[in-house]
């Protein structure tokens, strides 16, 4: 009893969405097993703040759905952003991905709307990550992986660390304001 209110052997389940220009896609992972769900829907990139933040939570709960879950089940969500998330990770700013969505404070919003902690970061680095944990890049030290979607992106480890340089705009290569 005492190991069950301490939260040990509980299944832990994650939540990993990618917040494209084009489309949102997100997948339900459980420790151990990996990948239980994976949906994609339309971003619908030139609607308005409240639209796309709507598509963001949609395409969650259809997922976390898929897998058989409620959202309260889920210990963690992982947001992949199209550009560099600013404020130490709570603020994405504004995209020329997503017109009209302007610069948001998105973590705290879509810890409320999902019902657990929730990081940003680069979808570049995310890349580099999961190519890094479970791809490629596996047991390497040092790695830099190039993205091409609606945009371009690029993410750096260095000694087996994520690398986002003072202002998380580490490894882009767009002229920055």
């Amino acid at each position: 009893m005492q190991q069950r209110l301490l939260g040990w052997n509980e299944t832990v389940y994650h939540l990993g969405i990618d917040l494209g220009g084009t489309k949102i896609a997100a997948g339900v992972l459980k420790d151990g097993d990996g990948l239980l769900s994976y949906v994609e829907q339309f971003t619908e990139a030139f609607s308005s703040r409240r639209k796309i933040l709507a598509n963001i939570e949609k395409t969650s709960k259809m997922a976390v759905a898929e897998a058989g879950l409620n959202l309260s089940d889920l210990s963690f969500a992982g947001l992949a952003v199209p550009a560099c998330p600013e404020e130490n990770g709570e603020v994405l700013p504004e995209c020329p991905n997503l017109p009209k969505f302007g610069r948001v404070r998105i973590k705290p919003i879509l810890m409320k709307r999902l019902g657990c902690k929730v990081a940003l970061e680069n979808d570049a680095n995310c890349f580099v990550l999961g190519e890094w944990l479970l791809g490629v890049a596996r047991g390497k030290l040092n790695v830099v992986g190039v993205t091409l979607g609606t945009g371009v992106g690029v993410g750096v480890l260095l000694n087996g660390q994520l690398y986002r340089g003072s202002h998380w705009q580490a490894g882009q290569v767009w002229e920055q304001p």
